[in-house]
């Protein structure tokens, strides 16, 4: 017999009730029961074998696709790098013109300022050029 603790757990089990529970009917070589047996767990290993191949032709496409996907996306990381190695040339190049440009309206600036002040010099010596000047702005408005 079998004796409880408190928390429902079986102490102590019979070894030759325990060992029926847990084990399948032998079966004697050689009979139809034992051929069963066999079958099955024949069966059973080649059901296991079949799977394991599948799982494995699997994982091996798996695999390739990744290796596939790796290849592309490496190849665009290089179209991306190209594309903003040049984008970035561009950039600077425009810079250095804009720099350019900027410079060149600064000496522009400077000798339409030298000219005004030449003009103006001009006028204030020649009053007649300033009552020419003085018409055209009336014209001009």
């Amino acid at each position: 017999m079998s004796s409880f603790d408190p928390q429902g757990a079986v102490n102590n089990v019979n070894p030759s009730l325990s060992t029926q529970m847990n084990s399948f009917p032998l079966a004697e070589p050689g009979t139809s029961l034992s051929s069963n047996i066999t079958n099955a767990d024949a069966e059973k290993r080649a059901r296991k074998i079949e799977s394991d191949r599948r799982w494995r032709e699997k994982k091996e496409e798996k695999r390739r696709e990744n290796e596939e996907r790796l290849v592309e996306v490496t190849k665009q990381m290089n179209d991306l790098r190209e594309v903003n190695a040049r984008l970035v040339k561009e950039v600077v190049e425009a810079k250095i013109k804009q720099l350019d440009v900027e410079q060149e309206l600064g000496y522009f600036k400077e000798e339409v300022s030298r000219l005004n002040s030449k003009l103006s010099e001009k006028l204030v010596a020649n009053p007649e050029a300033t009552n020419v000047a003085e018409e055209e702005k009336k014209l001009a408005k």
